[in-house]
């Protein structure tokens, strides 16, 4: 784990303890559900999908935060992805782009409401169980490290052809 996310793990269990001794073992609890369906809402349904060049996903912005983005890591199943072979676009019909051109010069920018696509190419974990993504944003501004991690079954691409995807 990045040195970064070590500290913000801690600052989170620290306050999390101050939660639960100000206002009770319930709030703590209710937290943490919210923390689950924000993870559920960042997801789209679609999940994780095995494709011709490796794993795809798709990521939603419920209209919590706006931000730009001047880094971009991934890591899956704990192995970090090179940027080179990480590409992303916001939605059907744009460019990919590749996390190794985001620069704090040249951000990403991801919106309220926004999904963006996400293609980890050469990435094809060999067995069936559930593939872990972690997703580290180097926000310009604060806070500096924005993260999401989910996990889940690999799916199968739709078929393609009539009704299908392509």
């Amino acid at each position: 784990m990045p040195r970064g996310a070590w500290s913000g793990l801690v600052l989170l269990v620290r306050e999390g303890y101050r939660i639960e001794r100000e206002f009770g073992l319930a709030a703590v609890e209710s937290l943490a559900e919210i923390g689950e369906l924000l993870e559920q809402s960042v997801v789209a349904p679609s999940g994780v999908v095995r494709g011709a060049a490796g794993l795809e996903f798709e990521l939603l912005n419920p209209p919590l935060r706006d931000g730009a983005f001047g880094g971009v890591a991934v890591r899956c199943n704990g192995t970090a992805v090179p940027p080179e072979r990480i590409r992303f676009r916001p939605g059907e019909g744009t460019s990919w782009r590749t996390v190794a051109e985001v620069t704090p010069s040249t951000p990403l920018v991801w919106r309220p409401g926004e999904a963006i696509q996400w293609r980890l190419e050469g990435v094809d974990p060999p067995d069936d169980r559930p593939v872990q993504i972690r997703l580290e944003l180097a926000s310009v501004a604060i806070p500096p490290l924005v993260w999401v991690e989910f996990q889940g079954r690999l799916r199968e691409p739709p078929p393609a052809g009539p009704g299908g995807g392509a």
